[in-house]
């Protein structure tokens, strides 16, 4: 009963906190988009990349939000069992803006000029392939009914797109104590905002697993 309690607890911190890293990333994309709207192109190289670039910056922006903003409905264990359908319709509708938002991702680093060194461009690889790989995954295991698996490759999705949310958190953080230059900290905490994000949810998977089994299997076993 006290291993449940704290897990609900558990829960409720990580949707609190996965709900402010999204609306960060609403901020920023709110900003972006007015900066790109004025017409004027900006002398910071950082805004300026994206301002040449609006086609892949919009879609790019626009997918992985609607991504995050709609993917927690799905988590819903109450809308899942009532509107099964619907689950099954939006997941799919997910399942695109992940997939376009991620090759973008990953084409961004091509096409866009380099901020933040190699640590930048790496991480946008190694972590856009993997959310790609999380993503083709959990589709697969659906499809394949391996609902168990569905759930954590899921999360492992969810975590990663939540990555760069971590990483502006992360980055204001070292902008306020002053501890280096935008430049400087921009892809080393691209990097720390995936890992920080990866390492909650694969202890989060590891916590509930047996739960997860149990309940899914009830559900299952209904349908």
């Amino acid at each position: 009963m006290k291993h449940a309690s704290i897990l609900k607890n558990a829960s409720r911190l990580g949707w609190c906190a996965s709900g402010l890293l999204i609306l960060i990333l609403i901020t920023f994309t709110i900003i972006r988009t007015l900066d790109l709207t004025t017409g004027t192109r900006p002398d910071n190289l950082f805004e300026a990349r994206y301002f040449d670039f609006p086609v892949v910056t919009f879609v790019h922006m626009f997918t992985g939000l609607a991504f995050l903003v709609f993917a927690p409905l799905n988590f819903s264990q109450k809308f899942r069992s009532r509107y099964l359908p619907l689950h099954r319709l939006i997941g799919r509708i997910l399942l695109a803006c992940a997939l376009v938002a991620g090759v973008l991702g990953i084409l961004s680093a091509l096409v866009l000029p380099v901020f933040g060194g190699v640590a930048s461009e790496t991480a946008s690889w190694f972590f856009g392939l993997l959310f790609l790989f999380a993503i083709s995954r959990a589709y697969w295991c659906a499809r394949s009914r391996q609902i168990v698996l569905h759930r954590e490759w899921i999360i492992r999705s969810f975590a990663l797109a939540l990555g760069v949310g971590t990483q502006r958190l992360v980055l204001v953080i070292c902008q306020l104590t002053g501890y280096a230059t935008f430049e400087e900290t921009f892809g080393p905490a691209l990097w720390l905002g995936f890992t920080i994000n990866m390492v909650i949810a694969e202890a989060w998977i590891n916590l509930t697993r047996h739960k997860s089994t149990t309940t899914i299997g009830r559900h299952h076993d209904r349908s």
